[in-house]
């Protein structure tokens, strides 16, 4: 197959392309493949600048089957495969970025987000941890969800430290973590037996999200008294007694997290 379309598609394309609607463009994708020529790297991304790069499955599914027909995709179309796919086929998201690799495609920071959940979800965190490492050499800064990921994956290993250490970089980075970052952070806290921190964790939490949570301080509280901390667990049920009906919380129960996070394997 041809490296790339000839100039008669690519003016198709670009005279007429903006005024079709996303199937047309689709459909007009398919017809060069069927005349045997392959869409440039223009003309894929023009495509996904018509979805505002946020690709419905099944548009994800005509690059996936292009890459299968030996079209060279585009960097912006690898990353719309790999972040459809991180979680849900999480080997295959590890596969393209292979391929880009080989072949010399940048990779932007969110193909690289998409490689990393796609490492957490498969287990492999200290696979993350050193692709992370590698971040300034390719020019890309973290993020928060580049945090959240790893943050992620350390607690689920049981990596506790580090979860912490990465939560502190994150913090000092200026990016606000989210709930479910302070909450594996407070999960590594507890574990870890640093009661008082796990508690101004809490408290910034709440600062953050102006909501009382009574599942995590509960959470807190139970591991003040099982190690025997009763002047932290005496704060912490003044502040929930306090807190009256607004300590209900609207994030999902704590210690249920907390327990399926203990069954993890390393």
């Amino acid at each position: 197959m041809p490296a790339s379309s000839s100039s008669l598609w690519r003016r198709i394309w670009t005279t007429s392309a903006c005024r079709r609607t996303d199937r047309d463009g689709i459909q007009l994708m398919r017809t060069i493949v069927a005349h045997g020529l392959s869409p440039t790297n223009l003309i894929q991304n023009q495509l996904i600048r018509s979805w505002k790069s946020k690709l419905p499955d099944h548009v994800v599914e005509v690059f996936v089957d292009l890459r299968e027909k030996g079209v060279h995709l585009s960097a912006t179309a690898y990353r719309c495969i790999m972040a459809a796919h991180e979680r849900t086929e999480p080997v295959f998201t590890l596969r393209l970025y292979d391929e880009m690799t080989q072949r010399g495609i940048k990779i932007d920071r969110v193909a690289f987000n998409a490689v990393l959940c796609a490492c957490s979800h498969l287990g492999m965190t200290s696979q993350a941890l050193e692709l992370f490492e590698q971040m300034p050499k390719l020019g890309l800064d973290p993020n928060g969800k580049t945090y959240g990921i790893l943050i992620r994956a350390c607690t689920s290993a049981k990596k506790l430290k580090e979860a912490l250490e990465l939560f502190g970089s994150m913090r000092a980075a200026g990016i606000e973590p989210n709930r479910f970052a302070f909450r594996d952070a407070v999960h590594c806290c507890v574990k870890l037996k640093k009661l008082d921190e796990a508690y101004e964790l809490y408290k910034d939490l709440v600062r953050a999200s102006a909501v009382p949570c009574s599942s995590t301080c509960t959470y807190i509280l139970e591991a003040c008294q099982k190690s025997g901390c009763p002047a932290l667990a005496k704060r912490i049920q003044a502040d929930m007694d306090a807190a009256g009906p607004r300590g209900a919380s609207r994030f999902e129960d704590f210690r249920g997290h907390a327990e399926t996070m203990d069954s993890d394997t390393e």
